[in-house]
């Protein structure tokens, strides 16, 4: 009689689990942190896959195998899907394509006290908005996506935060997007 092959729980299978820190300085001095979790896209998922595999990859870099990805932030926000693009964000806000801070992408930013979503074993993603850059009165979710994106451009990772909050024009923000590489 054959050997039967036991099937693991989900639980128990690899993945990226994610989560987004945004810390927003008031120009009051006043510090406001936020944190939602954020889904790897299939786009995101293949991105992965590829680099795992020392491949070419399809998206987030600019020709070179480096990542270039940008992070948006958006006004309006529907439930992520794994098979959204940038198409499915409605409400982008003005000014609000950023490119990474200079380091990032990076791999374990524990040392980063700010950063409370990070992990030796995750990759974390910053990006930052100055006084007077991408002023909203209602941000509600955050995007990386493809340099110099077009509109129905493939998403790495898309997050909805629980309540939306505003950026005026004396406030600076700080996004970091952590994936966490999760094993068996």
């Amino acid at each position: 009689m054959g050997r039967q092959m036991r099937r693991l729980p989900l639980d128990d299978e690899m993945g990226v689990r994610g989560e987004v820190v945004a810390v927003l300085r008031r120009a009051s001095g006043r510090v406001e942190t936020y944190r939602t979790r954020n889904i790897v896209t299939d786009a995101g998922d293949l991105y992965y896959a590829q680099r795992g595999a020392n491949e070419t990859t399809t998206n987030f870099t600019n020709g070179s195998n480096v990542f270039d990805g940008v992070m948006e932030l958006a006004t309006v926000s529907g439930t992520p899907l794994k098979t959204d693009n940038r198409s499915n964000v409605s409400g982008l806000v003005s000014g609000s394509q950023a490119a990474m801070t200079s380091g990032y992408p990076k791999s374990d930013d524990t040392g980063n006290a700010e950063n409370t979503g990070a992990a030796v074993d995750s990759v974390t993603y910053k990006a930052t908005w100055a006084a007077g850059v991408a002023t909203s009165t209602a941000i509600a979710s955050v995007i990386i996506t493809n340099p110099s994106p077009g509109a129905s451009e493939p998403l790495l990772m898309y997050a909805k935060f629980s309540a939306a909050f505003d950026k005026g024009a004396g406030d600076s923000l700080t996004v970091y997007v952590n994936h966490n590489m999760l094993g068996v």
